[in-house]
């Protein structure tokens, strides 16, 4: 047993010493082995590299070269890193260059980094390959990754399929070592909130990983964190399932943000190659309108482009040798401003041609019908006919259809068989796979029979928290002062509002006594019935100030939205503290709806 080594108390907790963190534990492991050596990396972990360990850092710790992990290469060093995720397919590549080499009579030192760790199935692998004596194995416990100074990722691009579609509960221990991380880098949480069958395990495996590391609240030197809620998303369906409407969502809806990067193709940009964008806080013009909505972000470029012309103006009026030498010294700023505002641009016209293409406004106005629980057998089901029976995407009306069932508690049985027969006419008879998995993970539902069997949660939240917001006129819409601002004022979303019943009343009991029916048991803490103390709308006029907020941690398993972390933002800002949002993985309707859908 021992006593954790916590860093001083701070008033915002800095994202990036998670980033250290793991960066120094990766220098200690490629250290013990000295001399030159190359460095082969699964594919998917290439990006999330890059958050973490610079090439001057890997050059340090005298990496060679790095090498994508392919079935077949030739890599000449004598001092190779495999750097993989746990997983079959990478044991049997590596123990297939391993045993080439040992065929062609080449003596190399092989290293296995297991991210983040290392399974028995890889261990037996290598083993029963005859391979596991040639190799040294280490363990990076890279789990977080901070995408931006209020994200956290565990990026597995697989964890909501694996979850919630294969049963698959290894991930949880992931979760679980994820937030002791956290308590090592931040002292120990204060409080922990828990929502849903998955959050509940990961509460219990957290408190026997504390007690099998001998660790005790007295152990903690500062407690940076007050509180962490976590939640389940199998408790809020809906939400990932509608259309963002923020810059940052749409940008993902559109061109996918993947690991933090968007691939920009060279068409939009006039470039003679593809071009991969960092979008987080470092880039000047994507930190202004991430979290605006996309009709709004226009005029802020608009007003960026002016002050750009002017700043590069100013240049051209300077006579005194000093007046050159301070515009010279702005020049690299203004480079990469002028290059940000260049690509956010070109973008913006690639979404807004694409989104009128696809007859966007339209498809919006039905999606606000289903959430305001009209009657399924009127203009709604004749718009997603029309969507199959003009195949725009195979996506869209599986997309509506799913959305219709969770919030009018299925679809009555004749609408639904129908729309399955034209939708298996018009895409294949290889989607009746499809209708199971959605129907298995309760995305879609017939309903037959007693009316009382099918009722829907979702309806009493609705019309008790009023999720989906009754507006006079589109003006008033436009005019929204609540998180519902992140889908243009039409919803509010069910995850985030639980978030806020819970930081305002200490627990979910307010939440529960609206719905019965909500899925899922709950961890709070005793005794906590009234609202935390420090929890206080801040004044309108006020400037936030990161001294003396609370810093809370909201941590989604399952995956989360952009639309939700832009929400949760707006959401600190209106309560005074920092929300940090950490999820295992970023989702949207597209790629949430891709990992069920057999699209072969």
């Amino acid at each position: 047993c021992t006593n954790m080594a916590t860093p001083g108390p701070s008033a915002t907790p800095d994202l990036q010493l998670v980033a250290q963190y793991v960066r120094s534990e990766l220098g200690d492991i490629l250290d013990k082995t000295p001399g030159p050596k190359d460095i082969i990396i699964q594919q998917e972990l290439m990006p999330l590299l890059n958050h973490i360990a610079s090439v001057k850092f890997l050059k340090s710790h005298e990496m060679d070269k790095v090498y994508r992990l392919e079935p077949q290469m030739r890599v000449p060093g004598y001092n190779r890193y495999y750097i993989v995720r746990p997983e079959i397919g990478s044991a049997y590549t590596i123990s297939s260059h391993i045993n080439k080499d040992m065929r062609d009579g080449v003596r190399i030192n092989y290293n296995i980094v297991f991210v983040p760790r290392n399974l028995a199935c890889c261990d037996y692998i290598l083993e029963r390959e005859g391979v596991l004596g040639q190799i040294l194995i280490h363990e990076w416990n890279l789990y977080l990754i901070p995408l931006d100074e209020h994200i956290l990722s565990l990026e597995i691009p697989d964890a909501t399929q694996a979850l919630y579609l294969h049963g698959d509960y290894t991930l949880l221990h992931s979760v679980a070592q994820s937030v002791l991380q956290l308590e090592v880098l931040y002292g120990g949480i204060k409080t922990f909130q828990a929502k849903g069958i998955l959050s509940c395990k990961i509460s219990d495996l957290l408190g026997r990983l504390r007690e099998a590391y001998c660790i005790k609240d007295e152990a903690w030197g500062s407690h940076d964190v007050s509180e962490l809620i976590m939640i389940d998303r199998s408790v809020d369906l809906v939400t990932p399932l509608c259309s963002q409407m923020t810059y940052e969502g749409m940008l993902d809806d559109t061109l996918g943000i993947r690991n933090g990067f968007i691939q920009v193709t060279k068409a939009t940009t006039g470039r003679l190659t593809d071009t991969k964008v960092l979008v987080n806080s470092t880039d000047p013009v994507f930190k202004l309108i991430r979290g605006l909505l996309f009709s709004k972000a226009p005029i802020v470029l608009s007003r960026l482009t002016r002050e750009l012309k002017g700043e590069y103006d100013s240049g051209k009026g300077a006579r005194e040798i000093s007046d050159l030498k301070a515009f010279v010294s702005q020049l690299p700023e203004l480079k990469k401003k002028h290059e940000s505002l260049s690509t956010h641009l070109r973008v913006s016209e690639k979404i807004v041609t694409q989104k009128k293409v696809e007859d966007f406004k339209r498809q919006l106005g039905y999606e606000r019908a289903i959430l305001e629980c009209q009657d399924a057998t009127g203009p709604i089901i004749e718009y997603i006919e029309e969507c199959i029976q003009r195949q725009v995407t195979s996506l869209l009306p599986i997309r509506l259809l799913c959305l219709l069932s969770l919030t009018s508690g299925g679809i009555k049985s004749k609408y639904y068989q129908s729309m399955k027969l034209q939708y298996l006419q018009s895409y294949g008879y290889n989607h009746l796979s499809t209708f199971y998995t959605l129907e298995q993970l309760g995305l879609l539902r017939e309903r037959t029979g007693d009316q009382l069997s099918y009722q829907s949660s979702f309806k009493q939240f609705n019309k008790a928290l009023r999720l989906v917001p009754k507006y006079a006129s589109s003006e008033e819409m436009e005019k929204v002062t609540d998180m519902s601002y992140v889908f243009g004022g039409a919803y509010l979303p069910l995850g985030c509002m639980a978030v806020k019943s819970v930081i305002e009343n200490g627990n979910w009991k307010a939440m529960e006594d609206i719905s019965k029916m909500w899925k899922g048991p709950t961890v709070s803490p005793s005794g906590t019935s009234a609202a935390p103390v420090g929890v206080k709308k801040k004044e309108k006029g006020a400037k936030s100030s990161n001294q003396g907020r609370r810093t809370i941690i909201v941590y989604f398993v399952g995956g989360c939205t952009f639309s939700e972390i832009n929400a949760l933002q707006y959401l600190g800002q209106e309560l005074n503290c920092r929300i940090v949002v950490a999820t295992t993985n970023i989702i949207s309707a597209t790629t949430l709806l891709e990992c069920l859908v057999n699209s072969n």
